[in-house]
C-alpha cells in the first residue's frame, strides 16, 4: 500500500478519527461528545471528519458498527471453524472477552446507551448485534439437540458473559491504583488470565446439561 496515495491517507485519517471519537463518546455519551473536541483529539480539522466520515450521528454509528461488526464477522469466522457446540461457544466466549479487553471504551459507550434506552443506537449497530444474538442462538439450540446444554436464552446468555469480563477488565484498573485491593486479591493469588480461565468454566457450567441421579437427563 503506497503511503502516499489519496486512498492511504483516508484510511489513516478515518482511524485517527474513530480513536478519537470512541474516547470522546465514552466519557461524555453522544449527547455531551463534540465533533470540535473529536477533530482536536484526531489531530484534524472538523471538515476532515464531515469529509471522511459525515455528521456526529454518521461518526457515531461508524465507531460501534467498527467495533461490533468485526465481532459479528469473528464470530461468524471462529464459530464455523469449530466442530461441536461445546467448541463453538468457547469461540463465542473468548471473542466477547478479546473484544471486551483490546477495546474498554466500547462498554462505557453501551452502558450509556443501556441508561439511554438505546436513543441514538444507530440501525446497522442493531443489525450487528442481531447478526450476534442469532449466531450464539444457533449454537446454544445445536448443544439443545444434543443433549449438552440446558435449554436457555441467547439473550440472557450473553449477557452473563459480557457482565462479569466487563467487571475483570474494569477491576485490573482498580487493582493497579489501590495497594488495598492488591493485598485482598493476594489472598486469591490468581492471575488475570486464571480468572478469565474461571469466567469461561463457571458459564459451561451453567449452560451444560447435568445428569440426574438414575442416568436421565436433566
Amino acid at each position: 500500500m503506497d503511503p502516499n496515495s489519496h486512498q492511504t491517507r483516508k484510511i489513516i485519517a478515518s482511524r485517527k478519527i474513530l480513536a478519537a471519537a470512541v474516547h470522546e463518546f465514552a466519557e461524555k455519551g453522544f449527547a455531551g461528545a463534540t465533533m470540535d473536541q473529536i477533530a482536536r483529539k484526531a489531530g484534524v480539522n472538523k471538515a476532515t471528519i464531515y469529509y471522511h466520515i459525515g455528521d456526529k450521528q454518521a461518526l457515531y454509528a461508524a465507531v460501534l458498527h467498527d467495533v461490533f461488526g468485526r465481532i459479528a464477522q469473528s464470530i461468524l469466522e471462529d464459530v464455523g471453524e469449530a466442530a461441536t457446540p461445546l467448541e463453538k461457544l468457547k469461540a463465542y466466549f473468548r471473542t466477547i472477552e478479546r473484544t471486551i479487553f483490546e477495546h474498554p471504551d466500547i462498554p462505557r459507550i453501551m452502558l450509556r446507551e443501556i441508561a439511554s434506552k438505546g436513543e441514538h443506537l444507530p440501525h446497522i449497530v442493531i443489525s450487528d448485534f442481531i447478526q450476534i444474538f442469532l449466531k450464539l442462538s444457533g449454537i446454544l439450540q445445536e448443544g439443545e439437540r444434543q443433549g449438552l446444554f440446558v435449554k436457555t436464552s441467547p439473550f440472557i446468555v450473553h449477557f452473563m458473559t459480557v457482565g462479569p469480563y466487563i467487571f475483570l477488565k474494569n477491576l485490573e484498573g482498580l487493582i493497579q491504583r489501590n495497594q488495598e485491593l492488591a493485598r485482598i486479591r493476594g489472598l486469591h493469588p490468581h492471575t488475570f488470565e486464571e480468572m478469565k480461565t474461571e469466567i469461561e468454566k463457571l458459564l459451561f457450567n451453567a449452560l451444560q446439561r447435568k445428569e440426574e441421579h438414575g442416568g436421565s437427563s436433566a
